[in-house]
């Protein structure tokens, strides 16, 4: 049996698929533009991804530029000789200690402690106790700071103790040690 014109299915319809299943081809339009929609929305996601990464796809490094420290003590502490100095450290980059400097304003002298404070994995750091001044001292206030200090500023800080100085009036604070916080501590009897 041959086939006719009009055994093809819409053949005597005149236009085209579209024209004749108006219901299916916004069906068909919409999901298209969805489709290119989230195309589009993730191509977008995928390039601000790639912007906040460094050049070689991988996270931008803290440097000491990001590192914060917050002090437990308060500003004008006192004590009779040593304080527990302690903190939290934000933003520590690999490779770096934290250390107490003491200041001595009146000498103009900082006085180092002949070890580095703790960092806990919670980002806590101590110093354990920290001596301030001398029993001559009575009244006197100093300045305590908390420091990030790089690989050069420990050998510059080992150096000192190995000349068993009373006190140096240069660090090499803008390289290699770096202040991130201080309170002032007055000397009591």
């Amino acid at each position: 049996m041959a086939s006719s014109a009009s055994d093809t299915p819409n053949a005597a319809t005149p236009g085209n698929w579209m024209e004749r299943n108006p219901q299916r081809s916004n069906l068909i339009t919409g999901i298209s533009v969805a489709i290119v929609t989230s195309l589009c929305a993730w191509v977008i996601a995928t390039a601000a991804e790639s912007d906040d990464a460094a050049s070689d796809g991988k996270p931008t490094a803290v440097t000491a530029q990001d590192a914060t420290a917050d002090i437990d003590q308060g500003n004008d502490s006192e004590t009779k000789g040593e304080i527990l100095f302690s903190g939290k450290i934000k933003n520590m980059p690999e490779g770096y200690l934290l250390w107490a400097l003491v200041k001595d304003p009146g000498a103009n002298k900082y006085f180092i402690p002949s070890s580095p404070c703790t960092v806990e994995p919670d980002n806590t750091w101590s110093c354990g106790n920290v001596r301030v001044g001398n029993s001559k001292d009575i009244g006197k206030k100093s300045i305590v700071n908390v420091a990030l200090v790089d690989a050069e500023g420990v050998r510059f800080i080992d150096d000192y103790q190995a000349r068993h100085l009373q006190g140096i009036k240069d660090l090499p604070v803008s390289d290699h040690i770096k202040i991130l916080g201080k309170i002032d501590v007055t000397r009591v009897k």
